[in-house]
């Protein structure tokens, strides 16, 4: 019982190379194992690994997935199996425990992946492809919201049926999950992965976004539409679970989108919460999927859509704008298209800079007009704002000139000169 059969090729087996992806810093190969015609089932395999190993059927099946496998290497393993075989009695049908602890030390081999239960169509069931026609419409839609016009798209696809060397940011996977990504320079930035769970009715995601994308609401939105799809893609789909390890995702779940936890737990903060995971306890939280919390999903979408935008396309500053009146540097030889019209009056200035000028004190003959050809006349050319003179402390002062007639006596000795009063305004 247990048998171990011989290595054989990869062309020889069950097993296709479908795909090389990058999940993060990782390279990842997936593979497509088809026990029947109708049945296919895939399998994700760390770049580099050079045997698969499998159990079906009582016996335990190795793969070469390259040419140079060390000959020493199956030698190695079958010591193994045989190792622990010898510690279990049994006579019949199978040993589980047994079963266990060879896969647990055949695992510690970095050249050796093992697939467990291959056979087990709860743990690996065939791959049923669904219908994404109808949410693949919808994110059309969604793609004009969230930002294709600054480089940022969203898509929903199958892991294996991403392009060739495409870059992922995912938590673990097999391959044959549905993945909901936002793109960025060609690479899944911020992505959902999402399935429905056999023999329920609940939609089972986890969330991982790359690590410079953080803190941009990805992981929200991301969250809103898998609530919002998830009934064009699993008709039958009831919940949405997420298997929180994310403190942060968790309270998206609960504070946002009307999510409630599997334990009878009352988290009034994100602090509560926080303690609650990190103190190592298993955390589920569901949203039924329903008009209302559809509702809802679109409304968070909405806002974050927009917060998200902000962040990634930050408004412009807006420049200086420009004085109201420049002061022209100027110029020599002045254009009459440039040219500005003299003026004899001072530039307004504000009040605080602003002095009212003293009014100047005259001598000559009392009555004696000025001259129009003595008024000083203005030079051509641009105005250029005069200085206001220094403020002098005391009250403001008004100057008012009062003429007297020279009497007889003065008139005789010579010509009388005006004087001047200052008269003071109290």
């Amino acid at each position: 019982m247990y048998e171990i059969e011989p290595v054989v090729t990869l062309k020889d087996s069950n097993f296709t190379l479908i795909n090389t992806l990058r999940n993060g810093d990782t390279t990842i190969d997936i593979y497509k194992y088809s026990p029947s015609i109708n049945c296919n089932k895939y399998i994700k395999v760390v770049n580099g690994i050079k045997m698969l190993g499998y159990f079906l059927i009582n016996k335990f099946h190795f793969v070469s997935l390259v040419d140079n496998v060390p000959p020493t290497m199956h030698t190695d393993i079958i010591k193994i199996i045989n190792t622990i075989k010898t510690n279990y009695k049994y006579t019949s049908g199978e040993n589980n425990t047994m079963l266990s602890q060879i896969q647990m030390e055949l695992q510690k081999n970095p050249d050796l992946h093992i697939i467990t239960r291959i056979d087990d169509e709860n743990q690996n069931p065939c791959h049923q492809k669904k219908i994404l026609s109808k949410a693949r419409n919808t994110l059309v839609e969604i793609n004009d919201l969230i930002g294709s016009d600054i480089g940022y798209t969203v898509d929903l696809d199958y892991v294996y049926s991403k392009p060739k060397n495409y870059e992922i940011n995912a938590l673990e996977l097999n391959g044959d999950e549905l993945i909901l990504c936002i793109n960025k320079d060609s690479v899944c930035v911020a992505s959902i992965l999402m399935y429905l769970r056999e023999g329920t009715h609940e939609v089972v995601i986890s969330s991982k976004t790359k690590q410079q994308f953080e803190r941009l609401g990805m992981n929200k939105i991301l969250r809103c539409l898998v609530i919002i799809l998830s009934k064009s893609i699993f008709p039958t789909a009831q919940f949405v679970l997420s298997e929180s390890v994310n403190p942060v995702s968790a309270w998206i779940m609960i504070n946002r989108l009307n999510g409630y936890p599997n334990v009878h737990q009352n988290f009034k903060s994100y602090k509560d919460l926080y303690e609650f995971i990190r103190s190592g306890e298993d955390l589920e939280v569901r949203v039924d999927i329903n008009i209302p919390n559809i509702k809802n999903a679109r409304k968070v979408f909405n806002k974050t859509v927009a917060d998200t935008r902000t962040k990634l396309n930050p408004p412009k500053p807006k420049s200086a704008s420009p004085s109201p009146n420049p002061s022209p540097n100027p110029s020599p030889n002045p254009s009459p298209s440039t040219s500005q019209k003299p003026s004899t009056k001072p530039k307004r200035v504000s009040h605080k800079q602003y002095t009212k000028p003293k009014a100047p004190v005259t001598t000559g003959p009392a009555n004696k007009p000025k001259s129009a050809s003595s008024a000083q006349k203005p030079k051509a050319g641009p105005a250029i704002k005069p200085k206001a003179p220094k403020p002098k402390a005391g009250p403001a002062i008004i100057t008012k000139k009062i003429s007297f007639k020279p009497s007889k006596s003065q008139s005789k000795k010579g010509g009388g000169r005006k004087k001047t009063i200052k008269k003071k305004k109290c």
